[in-house]
């Protein structure tokens, strides 16, 4: 996927054979939480390993709002990934209609950087999400 065709992080998206749904919480000790709901065929699991994620942030002001395009690669910063899933389980997952998986992670962001793009990896299919006003 091309740089100028980021998913809104807002709605479900497709990655490969999966609908993705990703949420993002700014936590009051200068952490940023993600969620990420990952839709599931009936008997599939999935481990840690096969989902992957990056988070860049920016510094306040350097993103405005309607910017047709993400923060320069220069303004970008990879905010650290401090938690994530357990890589000796399988993802949990919830069962109603259907079958979720979530995973969960959190991201150091010392210096209260705005988050800016959001990478995920699964399965080996990549999108980027697009967490800043566009």
């Amino acid at each position: 996927m091309d740089a100028e065709a980021l998913a809104p992080a807002d709605e479900p998206i497709m990655l490969g054979v999966h609908w993705v749904a990703v949420h993002l919480d700014d936590m009051p000790d200068r952490q940023v939480r993600l969620h990420v709901s990952i839709a599931l065929e009936q008997e599939e699991l999935l481990r840690p390993g096969d989902i992957s994620v990056g988070l860049t942030g920016v510094p306040a002001g350097s993103t405005e709002s309607g910017a047709a395009s993400p923060p320069t690669p220069a303004a970008a910063v990879e905010l650290e990934q401090v938690e994530g899933p357990d890589p000796a389980y399988p993802l949990p997952f919830v069962e109603t209609l259907g079958r979720t998986a979530v995973a969960q992670y959190t991201f150091a962001n010392p210096d209260g950087l705005v988050p800016g793009v959001l990478t995920v990896t699964l399965t080996g299919e990549v999108r980027r999400f697009r967490l800043t006003a566009s």
